[in-house]
This record gives structure tokens, C-alpha cells and sequence, in this order.
């Protein structure tokens, strides 16, 4: 027989229809009730504690509201929030502050500053394109004089010396640096060979003599680094950095500044440069503000009251070229023996005529096919000899003998070359020494013209 469930419609009623089997007793259901009570909602005793409103930290305006820091040109634009963080980083280090401060304090007292820039063609301007007054192209050099003379100078008394050559390193300029650089008594000198220096003992002996040289100079000049950008550089700054560490020197890098917002994809390297190394005209803009921030914070640290050289070099024996003095045509006194086929005459090299670089205008001509040596007899610890090296498919060279020894030959020619000066280390030892230095054209080289442009000596 089926099972019949009978449901009440309404569960108001209090009897509930009758269900069971046929046959069974009568049951009487017991009712459906309910008896949990609902929890009621608790009612809080005490007042909550509103949430605070958070206000957010103000980044610091690291240029005091000074207006010449605005981002202005497209690459400071596109750089956006990492636009600080590039002068930040920049900044290596103020250094020791005193020499650069008694320096602007002459100028801002009307009196002649000299500003002397040396380096190599990002400091002669390449990438540029506006013209200074005296034709040059309006780089980072002039654009950071610029800033100096404003901001410091009474009338026209700061001056501007640019003693840069394109594709040379410090091993030039230390033979320069006497001629070109001292000669104008300057102030002070900023240094810039980080993307044409290698990484030779060469290179970084001659660097730091560039350092020990200036530093030593007689009227005391400020003397800051530099280091460009390339997208081939990078390894020199590793070692000019603790250079400048070592002598507590102010130093600044575009390198390090553009490494963060270039990691971020923010720019690219042609927002900066239109080749491998020379900026734009944009990048040299920035270029000069991260020189003028470093002098804004120098310019605050009061703190150094002197500037102690250090006597001894970083690394023992490297204050060899603190002394290295440059011979050519006007004065070989006690030097030059012999010129032989070799004629004093006023030389040139290839030059972006961006620059003071009226240089190494004094040396010696071979022409081709005549005989002939030039003999040179002095004491030294280290002899460099600079020629010009002109482009050609066919290699030409200059052999140059030590006390009676071949001891390298010179190339005055290769493919790639574009009559640019090339030095080359003959003599390199640690005690000074009589010796007698032979140079005449290499085999095969006779027919060449050739120009050695000038000498340097350690002694």
C-alpha cells in the first residue's frame, strides 16, 4: 500500500494533518516548534577610532626652485620622475670644496678666472650644433662656462680655454698639459677622458699625472672630473673614480646618471646621442646642469678649510709624470743632437677647429726619400714621441733605437687613421738614465712623408 505524507499549507495552524500507514494507531505528531532565539546584533560600547587621512611625504626639491634646473629640452622631459634621481646620481662626489670655492669667490670679486677644459671631443663640442663667439660648437664645456661666468663673474672677467683634441687620451694630455693648459694660469681645470682612455698602466699612470700635475700647479687651480657616456664605455671610470677618492676631487658622471632611467627603459640612448658617444644637443644641456649641480652643493659645504695634496700617488711609483715636460722645435736645448732629415717647421693635425687646441704646432717634417736621422741624447726615467698618422692602405713607421737597440717602430700610417696625433712610450724605467735615442724611417717607409710633432720627458 502506498505511503501517503501529509503537509500543513500554513504553519499557523497548530494541529498538523494526521499521516501514517493503514492499520497503525492513532499518533498524535508533536508540533513543530522553534526554539532557538536569534543572537542579537551587538552594540559597540565605545567610539571607534577614525581612520587617519595619509599625506604623503614631499620629495625634496633638490634645486632649491633655482629655475635654470627646469626640464626644458625633450630628453629632460622624457626623463619624468627619474629626472632628479639623474642629477643624484651624477653627483659622485663634491670632494674637497675649498680650492673650487676660493675660485668662484675671485670671480664673484671681478677678478680674471680662468676656466680650462681638457678632454677630447665630447669636450670640444661634437653633437652640437649652436656656435659660440669664437665659431666653436656650443657643447657641455662652453654651455657649463656659461653657467660659471653668470652666476659668478662681474662683467666679462671668467674666461673660457677649451684644450680639447678629439680621440685623445690622458697620454696626450699629459704631454700637453704644460703648453696647453698651465700656460693660461687657469683656475680651474676640468678633466674628461673617460671614452677615449683604455685601460693600460699607460693610460692610468699619465691620468693621474694630469691629477698630481694640476693639483701642484702654482696658483692652486679647483680640478674636477668628468666622465661622458659612450656605448663603449664605461671600464676607465672604474679606475679614474678612486683616482679622484684618493685626492678628495669633485666628480661628476653622465654615465652613472643616465644607468637607472636607461635600465627603465625611460629613454634610449638616441634621446641622449646621435652615435656611439658624442651627445646631442640636448644631452649636452643636461651634461652642463650636472656641472652646475655639482657646484651648487660644493658652493654649501663650507667645511674645507685648506687642501692638502696628497705627497705620495695612489699607487707607488705612479707620480712619474707629475714632471713630464714636452720638447719640440722652439727650444731642443740639451736635447736634440741631430735633426737630420727631419726639418723644424710648423706643423698640423687633423682638428674639428672646435677648440683652443693650437697645439703641438712646433715639431718635424721628413719628406719623402731623404736620408737622413734624427739623434736625441738625454737623462730620463721616460721618453713619449708623438706623431701625426695619416690614413693610408699601406703601413708606414718611424724605427726608434735606445742606445743602440731597436726598440719600437712608430706607425705614421694605417688604415683608419685621419692625421691624428699618436703617442708612443720609447723609455720607461723607474731610475734615471743617460741614454741616446736614434729615429729614422722604418723599411720600406722611405718614400713617405713623415711628422713627429713632439717629445715629453720624465725625469
Amino acid at each position: 500500500m502506498k505511503k501517503i505524507i501529509c503537509i500543513t499549507a500554513i504553519l499557523a495552524v497548530t494541529a498538523i494533518a494526521a499521516c501514517g500507514r493503514e492499520g497503525s494507531d492513532s499518533v498524535t505528531p508533536t508540533p513543530w516548534v522553534v526554539t532557538a532565539t536569534p543572537t542579537p546584533t551587538a552594540v559597540p560600547t565605545d567610539t571607534p577610532t577614525p581612520t587617519p587621512t595619509l599625506t604623503p611625504t614631499p620629495e625634496p626639491d633638490i634645486f632649491e626652485g633655482n629655475e635654470y634646473f627646469n626640464p626644458v629640452s625633450a630628453l629632460e622631459v622624457k626623463l619624468d620622475k627619474y629626472y632628479k634621481r639623474f642629477f643624484i646620481n651624477g653627483l659622485l662626489s663634491t670632494g674637497n670644496t675649498y680650492r673650487l670655492r676660493e675660485k668662484l669667490a675671485k670671480a664673484q670679486k671681478g677678478e680674471e678666472t680662468v676656466i680650462c677644459y681638457l678632454g677630447g671631443s665630447v669636450t670640444e663640442g661634437e653633437g652640437a650644433y649652436d656656435r659660440t663667439p669664437q665659431g666653436y660648437k656650443k657643447g657641455y664645456a662652453y654651455l657649463s662656462y656659461e653657467y660659471i661666468r653668470d652666476n659668478y663673474g662681474k662683467g666679462d672677467n671668467v674666461k673660457y680655454v677649451n684644450a680639447a683634441i678629439s680621440g685623445t687620451g690622458s697620454d696626450l694630455g699629459i704631454v700637453r698639459a704644460d703648453e696647453d693648459v698651465l700656460s693660461y694660469n687657469p683656475d680651474i681645470i676640468f678633466i674628461e677622458f673617460a671614452v677615449n682612455n683604455d685601460n693600460s698602466i699607460y693610460n692610468k699612470m699619465t691620468y693621474e699625472g694630469l691629477i698630481r700635475k694640476f693639483l701642484q700647479a702654482e696658483n692652486e687651480p679647483a680640478v674636477i672630473l668628468l666622465f661622458s657616456d659612450a656605448t663603449y664605455a664605461g671600464q676607465t671610470q672604474t679606475y679614474m673614480k678612486p683616482m679622484g677618492t684618493y685626492y678628495d676631487l669633485p666628480m661628476v658622471s653622465v654615465r652613472t646618471g643616465l644607468e637607472v632611467p636607461k635600465a627603465m627603459k625611460t629613454i634610449e640612448w638616441k634621446d641622449y646621442s646621435n652615435d656611439s658617444v658624442h651627445p646631442n644637443p640636448n644631452g649636452h644641456a643636461l651634461y652642463a646642469k650636472l656641472i652646475a649641480y655639482m657646484i651648487k652643493e660644493a658652493v654649501k659645504d663650507t667645511a674645507d678649510t685648506s687642501y692638502a695634496f696628497p705627497e705620495t700617488a695612489s699607487l707607488k711609483g705612479w707620480e712619474k709624470y707629475d714632471n713630464a715636460t714636452m720638447i719640440d722645435n722652439s727650444d731642443t736645448s740639451g736635447f736634440v743632437v741631430d735633426t737630420g732629415c727631419f726639418e723644424a717647421t710648423t706643423t698640423r693635425f687633423s682638428s674639428t677647429g672646435n677648440s683652443d687646441n693650437h697645439a703641438l704646432l712646433n715639431g718635424w717634417t721628413r719628406k719623402a726619400n731623404s736620408a737622413g736621422e734624427m739623434k736625441l741624447s738625454l737623462t730620463c726615467t721616460g721618453l713619449i714621441i708623438v706623431v701625426k698618422q695619416t690614413n693610408a692602405t699601406t703601413e708606414t713607421g718611424l724605427d726608434v733605437y735606445v742606445d743602440g737597440k731597436l726598440k719600437t717602430t712608430v706607425l705614421t700610417a694605417k688604415s683608419g687613421a685621419w692625421n691624428n696625433p699618436v703617442t708612443s712610450l720609447v723609455i720607461n724605467t723607474d731610475e734615471a738614465a743617460a741614454h741616446e735615442i736614434v729615429i729614422k724611417p722604418a723599411a720600406g717607409s722611405e718614400g713617405a712623408n713623415q711628422t713627429i710633432l713632439a717629445f715629453a720627458y720624465t725625469d
